[in-house]
């Protein structure tokens, strides 16, 4: 019987249990560590309150993988009503709901013959060794498994300002039910960040009465794309089948080889690079870019859904494939339109940010360059044109960019000790199995998805990324363990 050890015990651990439960015939011996809080919701997905909702249409965030309606039937079934029109739902139900689907899954793995066990201790190092991998706990435990799956977020908020002793500083805006009940109505708020954790903020204290003025400041200024009507046309160059093709033949595939088969799949749509330019450039103003954007969403653009398609499950696979000093540049010169691109806000957020922006209750401030406590209290933020004075400040600066973010212990351990960390962040790992390589890049027992691969995956955050990454790693232990076992095991 494998061994096999889940490192983490949130969002993307629920995703792996589900993934494993679906996949792997023969029965192992499955250990899920996390010395946090309760398994399987993560920080995103805790308790909290009704209003706090998630951002993009249930049928992307079924834990399933083939199974898009999974999760609208089990809100159907038990909280019918609470999906919305735009298909969105409360982080505290869909947390529910991974909790309830995660642990049912383990007890199917229970009624296969699985041997289940939970450790309630932080894992502090890692190291692949052999065909196995030895993981040690903070109380000292020391085991070797076949087979580690990494799933542990950074271990501590991202504080590229220093102020995590600051008062009134809030490091982790999540449960907001609770972070912000402290803060008063008439209290200047500041919000680090512009993506969709800073709106939801911006949201629920606009719904709970805040009267004062609200501060969005981050170095780029951008806010997310408004979400628009999704094209029925499939993309024929911008495919997996043309990749593989071009990895089979042996080719490097470089930046070039990615905006040829953009410009051929433009083509055959018949539409021009007007629009996908202007929305990579960056270059308009931000409240007109949202003006234009929420006037436009009804409507199909081709150029742009040609791009949407690009920035999904293509995308990512190239991104793994070009060479790191390519993709650094690709990055720094796009990775914020593409953000704000693949992680679209729905029409009714848009709207209420408009409503905001243009009644200067919200201000959005770009080209963020330091932050500074100030006595007694309070923060003034600095950026390249002004200094915007705020009371209580909350961070929602995103940690899963590449080149950003905290990594997990077990994370720095394991690329000390190897060497086989990735230069924009996080471990390198196999694209088609998310394997991390062993020492002199031989096969390992170890696999990562989540945070720890931000710099091999473009979009290793989010559920719909978190679900396909849990499926490649699944099918991969089951070619392990499984002697002809299909990928979609009866359960």
């Amino acid at each position: 019987m494998q061994r096999i050890a889940v490192v983490g015990g949130g969002a993307a651990a629920a995703c792996v249990v589900e993934s494993l439960a679906r996949t792997v015939r023969e029965p192992c011996a499955l250990t899920v560590l996390d010395g946090g809080g309760p398994l399987w919701r993560g920080r995103a997905y805790q308790p909290d309150g009704d209003r706090i909702l998630t951002n993009i249409h249930i049928t992307q965030m079924s834990l399933r993988e083939r199974d898009t309606d999974h999760a609208l039937r089990w809100l159907t079934r038990h909280a019918p009503g609470s999906v919305d029109d735009d298909g969105l739902t409360s982080r505290s139900l869909y947390g529910a709901y991974l909790d309830d689907t995660a642990s049912r899954a383990w007890r199917r793995l229970a009624g296969r013959g699985w041997r289940l066990r939970t450790v309630r201790e932080h894992v502090t190092r890692l190291l692949p060794d052999g065909d196995g991998v030895s993981v040690g706990t903070a109380g000292g435990r020391c085991e070797r498994f076949e087979h580690v799956v990494l799933c542990t977020g950074p271990t501590v908020p991202g504080d590229p300002y220093g102020l995590a002793t600051s008062p009134r500083y809030v490091a982790t805006p999540f449960p907001l039910a609770r972070t912000l009940a402290t803060v008063p109505p008439d209290e200047r708020v500041g919000v680090l960040g512009s993506g969709l954790t800073a709106l939801d903020i911006v949201a629920e204290l606009v719904a709970r009465g805040h009267r004062s003025a609200i501060v969005l400041a981050s170095r780029s200024g951008v806010l997310p794309a408004v979400r628009r009507r999704s094209s029925p046309n499939r993309p024929r160059h911008l495919t997996l089948t043309c990749l593989e093709r071009n990895v089979a033949a042996g080719r490097p595939f470089r930046t070039a080889d990615l905006l040829r088969l953009l410009r051929e799949e433009l083509r055959a749509a018949g539409v021009g690079e007007t629009g996908v330019l202007r929305e990579l450039a960056l270059t308009e103003p931000a409240i007109e870019r949202l003006r234009r954007q929420l006037r436009d969403a009804d409507d199909y653009d081709a150029g742009l859904g040609v791009l949407r398609h690009a920035l999904h499950r293509f995308a990512g696979h190239a991104w793994n494939l070009l060479p790191d000093a390519e993709k650094a540049v690709l990055w720094q010169r796009h990775g914020r339109a593409v953000t704000s691109l693949c992680c679209p806000m729905p029409r009714h957020r848009a709207a209420l940010l408009l409503r905001l922006l243009e009644s200067g209750q919200l201000r959005l401030l770009g080209g963020l360059s330091g932050v500074v406590p100030c006595s007694p209290g309070g923060f003034d933020l600095v950026t390249r044109d002004a200094v915007a004075g705020v009371g209580t400040l909350f961070n929602a600066l995103n940690p899963a960019a590449p080149g950003t973010g905290a990594p997990s212990v077990p994370e720095v351990f394991v690329t000390r000790r190897l060497d086989i960390g990735h230069p924009l962040g996080g471990l390198r790992t196999d694209r088609t199995t998310h394997r991390v390589p062993g020492a002199h890049n031989g096969r390992s027992g170890l696999y990562a998805l989540g945070h720890s691969t931000r710099g091999s995956v473009l979009f290793q955050f989010g559920m719909p990324s978190l679900v396909y990454q849990s499926g490649l790693v699944a099918r991969a232990i089951a070619a392990c363990t499984d002697a002809g076992a299909g990928p979609d095991a009866p359960t």
